[in-house]
């Protein structure tokens, strides 16, 4: 449907228990901002709303299981001929 979703899954110990386990930091992660501000962007300006960024923390029975990324993104078949 012109789409494509990228999902990754993480068997660890999950978001917060992994947050806690580092040592406390001066400095902020921007990468999942950064991110977020790109896919933004790609939204005005390809006037797509499809496109989407989701992290989702995952638990069986109050137990975390790990975290799932999930991205979708336009996609577009590009076709090359051979030229003999």
């Amino acid at each position: 449907d012109g789409v494509i979703m990228l999902e990754v899954t993480d068997n660890g110990v999950g978001r917060k228990m992994a947050a806690g386990e580092q040592p406390k930091m001066k400095k902020e992660s921007i990468s999942t901002k950064l991110t977020q501000k790109r896919l933004e962007h790609f939204r005005k300006t390809m006037k797509e709303k499809r496109i989407s960024f989701e992290i989702i923390d995952l638990f069986e029975w109050n137990d975390v299981t790990g975290t799932k990324v999930v991205m979708i993104l336009p996609y577009k078949k590009i076709y090359a001929c051979l030229i003999s």
